[in-house]
């Protein structure tokens, strides 16, 4: 069972995560065959490099999944959950980026299998890697509040 909740501690294992959103749809990226979490969805993440800056983390990892070119004050740290995903526990620096049209992606091959935007009445009814919905929904519903 996957455990979600605003953090309090910095876990040693540092995640960042992007929800990338254009025209009201949201970005996912589908896993690839042989990867954890193989076939699920989730947003443009992953781990931050020793010594790396949060944000310069997450500017790498949407250029290096998605082939997207952003600056740092083009994201928003929203929020930093804690994840306990039972066999891993992560603290999940969670961004958010608002693009004005749908950009060109250009998928890892060894990260990700495809992409697609969804609206968010969808996102329940995938198969999401654990804790990516909670965290996403609770982006959602707390964003300009």
């Amino acid at each position: 069972m996957v455990k979600v909740e605003l953090s309090t501690e910095l876990l040693p294992l540092r995640i960042v995560g992007c929800l990338v959103c254009c025209k009201g749809r949201i970005l996912l990226l589908k896993r690839q065959e042989g990867k954890r979490h193989a076939g699920y969805w989730g947003a443009a993440a992953g781990k931050i490099d020793g010594g790396e800056e949060t944000p310069k983390a997450m500017v790498r990892e949407l250029f290096e999944e998605t082939g997207i070119i952003v600056n740092e004050k083009d994201l928003k740290l929203e929020h930093v959950f804690n994840v306990d995903q039972g066999d891993q526990r992560f603290t999940y620096n969670y961004f958010s980026l608002n693009l004005g049209k749908e950009p060109v992606i250009i998928l890892s091959p060894k990260e990700h299998s495809e992409y697609k935007f969804f609206n968010k009445e969808e996102l329940a009814d995938l198969l999401m890697v654990p804790g990516e919905l909670e965290c996403m929904t609770y982006t959602l519903d707390h964003q300009n509040k």
